[in-house]
């Protein structure tokens, strides 16, 4: 038996505004470049830390991520781009892996890792 997420349902379930974001260079048209990350643009979607079963799952198949992002198919930020919740900028997380969990097509789940920065405490 097959059981299919309708596509309205799972729009509806979406729950945060999500910036993706890319390091971009700018010529500072001297021969160099100034660097910066940008919001190339902000999709819908829900985000979850992974539950001690995937973890134990990950770690076995050294696969390293520790959040799911589901948004719908065609949204989704590409491997080494970095995305954060709207409204909590200060959290980064950088796109491991795109996955197709629906079978039918309309979302996909983005495998992400929690980015830390020096002097931060290391939590979920």
């Amino acid at each position: 038996m097959t059981v299919s997420l309708d596509p309205t349902l799972f729009a509806s379930m979406l729950n945060a505004d999500v910036e993706v974001i890319a390091f971009t260079a700018t010529p500072d048209g001297q021969g160099g470049a100034t660097f910066e990350d940008a919001v190339l643009r902000t999709v819908r979607g829900r985000m979850r830390p992974l539950t001690p079963a995937e973890r134990m799952s990950a770690g076995r198949l050294e696969v390293d991520f520790s959040h799911v992002l589901y948004v719908e198919a065609g949204d989704e930020p590409a491997a080494g781009q970095s995305v954060r919740l709207k409204d909590r900028p200060g959290q980064r997380y950088r796109v491991v892996e795109n996955v197709e969990p629906s079978y039918a097509g309309h979302h996909v789940g983005v495998q992400l890792m929690r980015e830390h920065h020096p002097g931060e405490e290391a939590s979920s």
